[in-house]
């Protein structure tokens, strides 16, 4: 999915609008929302907050929902750019090994550039086989990100409703 839509939480949608761009607490709740250090619960408390101080709490809640949109889809969007570019990485470094070991097998390199080759896969395996350890964490993130919009977008939407 490209990108995330407020269609699961927010009923009826939002209509396009820009006027959170001039918010400066919006734009601050929302990038602070976007960290990875922040837990949904501190972003919960920075939202009632920020509605409890706000006047028209509908477009208060409108535009925030709004600016935390476009915040996460920037956001994931970088992230998912980062795995796609590690996964490159990756493809090269096996075709990196697969082009030694052929060089292994020929009957035309002496021993000694055997012993190098030898060394040289030996280290491009293990950098291999530990970056491909952090594949699960790097894709776990827009995932996290994502369960973090729906969670305190349903709940701003829901605040909205006992209002």
């Amino acid at each position: 999915m490209p990108k995330l839509s407020v269609g699961r939480f927010w009923e009826g949608g939002l209509e396009e609008s820009d006027t959170w761009r001039s918010n400066t607490e919006i734009e601050r709740i929302a990038r602070r929302f976007a960290d990875r250090d922040i837990s949904v619960e501190e972003s919960l408390k920075d939202v009632d907050a920020f509605l409890d101080a706000s006047k028209d709490k509908r477009a208060a809640a409108e535009d925030l929902v709004r600016s935390m949109q476009d915040t996460v889809n920037a956001h994931r969007n970088q992230i998912i750019r980062g795995i796609q570019r590690f996964a490159k990485r990756q493809a090269m470094m096996i075709r990196r090994i697969e082009r030694q070991t052929q060089k292994l097998d020929d009957p035309e390199t002496n021993s000694r550039q055997k012993s190098d080759l030898e060394t040289r896969q030996r280290w491009d395996i293990r950098v291999f086989e530990e970056r491909e350890g952090m594949i699960a964490y790097l894709c776990e993130q827009p995932v996290l990100l994502e369960k973090k919009f729906f969670a305190v977008g349903r709940a701003i939407a829901a605040s909205q409703d006992k209002r």
